[in-house]
């Protein structure tokens, strides 16, 4: 399968800021109520070095964590680091889950609609990465080529491919999240097993069809009719069936 998505060249510069569940005026209410419970709830990235990863110590580590725990200190209160993923971020502040987001979350119009930023504090670079004999100097270099990406703003340059060439799309996930906001179909796997008679490989064990409205947008994912009954027989699936016999 040809799997076609990219979100920039190399070279394209962005900026990690602090992400804030409410505009100015409502962020005020935010900070009383944090210095109140004297303790912050501060979305952390946990998969993502250096910004945020398990230490050999089994603790969350890294530039982010860091940057939220001096923001725990500077405020007096305790920090309570909350390992958080591309997809479920922001739904995370705006359903209160966290106070804040530490996450490497580059500021765009799109979220600036449903959350508030500060200031930037890191800056990172997304790029393209290949062998040296492989020339990319356009997008259309790489058709037809097998492309890794990492989930979040790559996730909307794919659906946007997919509307723009209505081809299908091969793509393997172990997000739940990430799979039922880009999928129409969805293609449970089963694991290999070792057996008696030998290993048995996994396979497709069932195909979902995803029943939400196909237009989704991944900050309110979480507010759709039938969400939480797809996102729960898959994690159902995952944690009980997926074992090959």
């Amino acid at each position: 399968m040809k799997f076609k998505a990219l979100s920039t060249l190399a070279g394209l510069f962005a900026s990690a800021v602090l992400s804030l569940a409410a505009p100015a005026h409502a962020a005020d209410e935010s900070l009383s109520a944090v210095l109140a419970k004297k303790s912050i709830a501060l979305g952390v990235a946990s998969d993502f070095p250096p910004y945020g990863y398990m230490g050999p110590d089994f603790k969350l580590t890294g530039v982010d964590v860091a940057t939220a725990q001096l923001i725990a200190d500077k405020l007096g209160v305790k920090a309570e680091l909350v390992p958080v993923s591309t997809p479920n971020r922001i739904p995370y502040l705006q359903t209160k889950k966290i106070d804040l987001i530490v996450s490497a979350l580059g500021k765009n119009p799109e979220r600036e609609k449903v959350i508030d930023f500060t200031v930037a504090y890191a800056p990172f670079f997304q790029a393209v990465f290949g062998p040296k004999a492989l020339s990319i100097k356009s997008f259309d270099d790489l058709a037809g080529k097998s492309i890794a990406v990492t989930r979040g703003t790559i996730q909307d340059e794919l659906m946007t491919i997919v509307r723009q060439t209505q081809q299908t799309v091969f793509m393997i996930t172990h997000d739940v999240d990430e799979a039922i906001l880009l999928a129409d179909r969805i293609l449970l796997m089963s694991n290999g097993n070792e057996s008696e008679a030998g290993y048995v490989p996994g396979g497709i064990a069932e195909v979902v069809v995803n029943p939400l409205p196909r237009e989704r947008v991944r900050a309110s994912l979480h507010h759709l009719d039938g969400y939480y009954e797809l996102r729960n027989h898959i994690v159902d699936f995952l944690v009980s069936r997926a074992i090959a016999h």
